[in-house]
C-alpha cells in the first residue's frame, strides 16, 4: 500500500467516524434510529402525537422532561388516547440521548 492510499484510507475512516459522532449528537437522528418516527411525526399525529402537540401541551411545565423520560422508558396508555406506547431500553437510546431527544421536543 503506497502512503498516499493510507492517507486516503485514514482520511474516509477519520470522515466516517465524524459523520458517525454527528448523528449521535442529532436529537432527530436519535428519534430515528430509536424508531419514534414509527408512531410520532413532527407536526402530523399518527399512532401518537406529533412533536409539536407534546411541545405545546408540555409547555411551562418545569417536571415535563423528567415525566416524559419515566413515559418512554416505561412505556404508557390512555394520555394521548388508547394507542399504547411501548417502552424504549436503554439500549436503543441511552439516558443521555433520550434527554437530548426529550429537550429538541419540548424546544419545538
Amino acid at each position: 500500500m503506497t502512503m498516499r492510499t493510507a492517507n486516503h484510507l485514514l482520511a474516509i475512516t477519520l470522515l466516517a467516524g465524524a459523520a458517525a459522532a454527528a448523528a449521535q449528537d442529532d436529537p432527530a437522528a436519535l428519534a430515528e434510529g430509536a424508531r419514534c418516527g414509527m408512531c410520532h411525526h413532527p407536526e402530523q399525529a399518527m399512532l401518537g402525537p406529533s412533536w409539536q402537540a407534546i411541545a405545546e401541551r408540555y409547555a411551562g411545565d418545569e417536571g415535563a422532561a423528567e415525566l416524559l423520560a419515566q413515559r418512554v422508558r416505561e412505556g404508557s396508555q390512555g394520555v394521548w388516547g388508547e394507542a399504547m406506547m411501548m417502552p424504549t431500553t436503554e439500549e436503543q437510546l441511552g439516558d443521555a440521548e433520550l434527554a437530548r431527544v426529550i429537550a429538541w421536543i419540548l424546544d419545538r
